[in-house]
């Protein structure tokens, strides 16, 4: 996932938007030196070391790819579950409309 550099002067971000990529990148730095067991130098987001080391116009933000067997998995669920939900619907409709 990309998202643009909120320390660059120079492109279109609102103050809303930048103020809230500095929080939201700072945050998913926090959380990749505790999964990865790296100490956490940086003391906040206007931390002159996090301003320092970004790249000039965008950020890489990697996520994690599922499995092929876990998107299987949760597809399938996807599609059971929406398949009871809508025999309810038709066979069961007070019992449906009840729980809503």
């Amino acid at each position: 996932m990309q998202f643009k550099n909120p320390y660059d002067d120079f492109n279109d971000l609102k103050d809303y938007e930048r103020d809230f990529l500095k929080k939201i990148l700072y945050e998913f730095h926090k959380i990749r030196c505790e999964v990865i067991g790296m100490k956490n130098d940086i003391q906040g987001p206007n931390d002159p070391k996090l301003i320092t080391s970004m790249p000039s116009k965008y950020l890489n933000v990697p996520l994690e790819r599922a499995s092929a067997a876990t998107r299987r998995t949760n597809t399938e669920n996807g599609f059971q579950q929406w398949g009871k939900k809508m025999g309810r619907m038709i066979f069961k409709p007070k019992e449906f409309f009840e729980e809503m």
